[in-house]
């Protein structure tokens, strides 16, 4: 498959992890075919901690991401960050995807909960920040998420499709604080979240990251109305899709510290929409380009 479609890289689910033998032998594999097409793979895994752990034995289990807001150590985020992210590279990994950057409202938040750092977005920030930092010390990419903030949202987007309908200077404020932070730190990537924006598109019912190149964030970055609240420079823009078949996109930034290669990175795709994400991707890459 790899050689087929021109994939870039790949994303470990626990249901695909039996043994660290057998990920790390399978991740090899990955990296030794996608390095025939001269560039490194993105091998991918979400470890968060507490809740969201795709690797269970053999690893640290550190607990959830609010663990470490609660003890507001930033040097302690960093450290077990490092140490978290050097074991997945022990295995192959050289994605994680992490750390997460919501801001929390509590009893209401629907779905991050837990894996938040917290509710106040300048300790989200800092938090967000330290472990970015932690994971690229090990050599690993870190990929923020989820933006544009899932954290003050009520509805589960695993189920139904959440609308924040903040405006935009409430983003601003809140939501958007810790993504900001975590772009001037040059954060490598940045994956969006199943959510409607209804300030970025407000005709468009429907999730941004549906498989269509004229999504709402898209058409809002392209409009310049998405990058000069968080901060964001010159990217790549990525398709990537992991629930329900829907594609989403995940920002890959030109930070000096990050290698980007030539050739651009699509991740595995669930409905049967690689194939169109991919020809739709590189004429919106063509356009990009031009």
């Amino acid at each position: 498959m790899v050689r087929r479609l021109h994939l870039g890289g790949v994303v470990a689910l626990e249901q695909n992890i039996a043994s660290l033998s057998q990920i790390r032998g399978v991740n090899r594999s990955v990296a030794r075919v996608v390095a025939r097409r001269g560039f490194p793979a993105f091998i991918a895994v979400d470890q968060e901690g507490g809740v969201v752990r795709r690797v269970h034995l053999g690893v640290t289990q550190f607990p959830a991401f609010m663990s470490a807001g609660a003890a507001d150590d930033t040097a302690l985020t960093r450290r077990t960050s490092r140490i978290s992210a050097a074991e997945m590279r022990g295995l192959g990994f050289d994605v994680m995807l992490a750390p997460v950057a919501d801001v929390s409202v509590g009893d209401r938040d629907a779905v991050v909960g837990s894996r938040a750092a917290g509710g106040r977005p300048g300790l989200v920030a800092r938090h967000v920040v330290a472990a970015i930092e932690g994971i690229e010390a090990a050599g690993v990419l870190p990929v923020v998420k989820h933006f544009s903030g899932h954290g003050s949202l009520e509805v589960d987007s695993h189920r139904a499709l959440p609308m924040q309908r903040r405006p935009m200077h409430e983003l601003r404020a809140t939501d958007l604080v810790p993504f900001a932070a975590a772009i001037r730190a040059q954060a490598p990537a940045v994956m969006t979240g199943h959510i409607a924006v209804r300030v970025l598109d407000a005709d468009v019912p429907r999730s941004p990251i549906v498989c269509s190149p004229e999504t709402s964030i898209r058409r809002a970055v392209h409009r310049g109305r998405a990058t000069p609240p968080i901060g964001a420079g010159s990217g790549e823009w990525g398709m990537d899709a992991r629930a329900g078949g829907c594609c989403g996109l995940v920002a890959v930034g030109y930070g000096r510290r990050h290698l980007v290669s030539g050739e651009r990175t699509i991740t595995s795709c669930g409905g049967g929409c690689l194939e169109r994400s991919t020809r739709r991707f590189s004429a919106s890459w063509s356009r990009l380009r031009s």
